[in-house]
């Protein structure tokens, strides 16, 4: 069979979006043995070559879409919208600086580059795009219009080949989508059973790479210090010299790494996390069976969006911003364990729970039906 020739364009917003795509080249290796891939991509890269080192090729490319945060690491929504303005110029510029490396490939995939789409339509090649909420929902969102570059990634989603969204994608994505299947779970992490120490759990709260939570862990961390009833870790950046220095003399308290793939690694190490409600969070507290209290992000809609789908889930709660103060933190902490332990009895359940998470492996073989008849 002929070589496949495979260009991965992701999203340089956030973590999950590379942790989906190495899956997904992980699964592709497996069934395509004379396959060559590229990656797109400008934030993540480091990771991925540390993952996949001279087996693939990498690209450092910026796909066209960042997000404005302020100080406290919520949205700038004046900013997102300067940034947002005159997208369709801009993802012209690249297609027109990528051609000639583009005309190469064989199929692409997309989380959630919406000018890919576009490119391989045009050019009669398929494109799998992959993604839990679309670009042109999120701005839509926040302009709370259309606008022409919104209606532009809408038309270029839909030109993809077949879109595949995971659980929790919102309705509204999947209504205006023309052509979607809907995986599992598309995340690196497997549960193993875990003994739970009732008596001393262990407790992660965790910031995410914009900050957000940054100054509202800084209110409650001095008072941890003295909480000696569970044992905590803590991942964030920038602590104090003089607090950080109180930690280092602390038994209940940990400062870790504040790297978001070792931060990730670590929830399987702890019982209860606190985290911001990004999706691959979610993802892994899921798979990883953890209960989480997950907080708001202000103006920022996809974390509103999966906070509202959440609070189905037993397994979570979530923390308003007017919570984090030490009162009202440490009486969310104490309902919730509480409730873990009497009302739903997880502590004792969770190794009988089964949660699936073989989305990439059920993206690469529906993409496969397709991509035989490139190969013949």
């Amino acid at each position: 069979m002929s070589k496949l020739n495979c260009a991965i364009f992701i999203s340089d917003v956030g973590f999950g979006h590379m942790v989906r795509q190495r899956q997904i080249i992980r699964e592709l290796f497996k069934i395509y043995k004379n396959i060559s891939i590229t990656i797109f991509h400008e934030r993540n890269l480091k990771e991925l070559k540390k993952t996949f080192g001279n087996k693939i090729s990498y690209i450092k490319n910026f796909n066209n879409i960042s997000l404005a945060k302020k100080k406290d690491g919520s949205l700038d929504i004046k900013k997102q919208k300067k940034i947002c303005k005159n997208w369709e110029k801009k993802i012209l510029i690249t297609l027109n600086k990528n051609s000639n490396i583009l005309k190469k490939f064989d199929f692409f995939i997309s989380d959630l580059v919406p000018e890919i789409s576009y490119y391989a339509f045009k050019n009669q090649k398929p494109c799998f795009s992959i993604c839990h909420y679309t670009w042109d929902w999120f701005f839509r969102k926040i302009y709370k219009k259309n606008t022409k570059s919104i209606k532009l990634m809408k038309q270029f989603n839909n030109l993809s080949t077949q879109i595949y969204f995971p659980p929790l994608t919102p309705k509204k994505i999947l209504k205006d989508t023309r052509k979607y299947k809907k995986v599992n779970f598309i995340t690196d992490v497997n549960y193993k059973k875990k003994k739970f120490n009732k008596k001393k759990l262990k407790i992660l709260i965790m910031d995410n790479g914009t900050e957000v939570l940054a100054s509202k862990i800084s209110k409650i961390l001095p008072f941890l210090v003295n909480y000696e009833k569970y044992k905590f870790f803590i991942s964030m950046k920038n602590v104090k010299k003089n607090l950080k220095m109180k930690i280092q003399k602390s038994k209940n308290i940990k400062l870790i790494n504040s790297n978001l793939k070792h931060t990730y690694n670590f929830i399987k190490k702890t019982d209860i996390v606190v985290a911001r409600a990004g999706y691959n969070t979610i993802t892994e507290c899921i798979i990883l069976k953890r209960p989480t209290i997950f907080a708001h992000e202000k103006n920022n809609p996809e974390v509103s969006e999966n906070i509202k789908n959440i609070k189905k889930i037993k397994l979570f709660t979530t923390i308003l911003d007017n919570e984090w103060t030490v009162e009202k933190f440490f009486q969310k902490l104490e309902n919730f364990i509480l409730a873990l332990k009497t009302k739903d009895d997880y502590f004792n359940n969770v190794n009988k729970q089964k949660n699936l998470n073989n989305g990439a492996k059920n993206i690469v073989r529906d993409m496969k039906l397709v991509l035989n008849k490139i190969q013949k």
